[in-house]
C-alpha cells in the first residue's frame, strides 16, 4: 500500500477535527445566544454527522497492519525523563 494513503487519511481526520472544534466551541455557542437574545427567530437545526463511513478492512494483510498500528497507538504518549535519556 502506498505510504501516502495513511498520511492522507490522518490529515483528513485532523482537518475535520480542527474544523469541528471551533464550530462547537464558538459558532454554535454564539448562534444559541443570538436566538436567546431574539436576534434571530429560528432555532438552530440539528447538525448531522457525516453520512459516509470508512470501508472496513477485509484483507488479512491490512487487518494485521491495522492491529499492529493500534498496538503502537496504545503506548503511553509521554516518557519519564530517565526513559528519554536512555532512548
Amino acid at each position: 500500500m502506498d505510504s501516502k494513503v495513511p498520511m492522507a487519511a490522518f490529515m483528513a481526520v485532523k482537518a475535520s477535527n480542527n474544523t469541528v472544534g471551533p464550530i462547537e466551541s464558538r459558532v454554535m455557542v454564539t448562534a444559541r445566544k443570538l436566538h436567546t437574545l431574539k436576534v434571530v427567530e429560528s432555532q438552530l437545526s440539528e447538525l448531522r454527522a457525516a453520512e459516509q463511513a470508512t470501508r472496513p478492512l477485509g484483507s488479512p494483510e491490512l487487518v494485521q497492519s491495522a492491529n499492529a498500528a493500534s498496538a503502537v497507538r496504545a503506548l503511553p504518549s509521554t516518557l519519564d525523563s530517565d526513559d528519554a535519556i536512555a532512548g
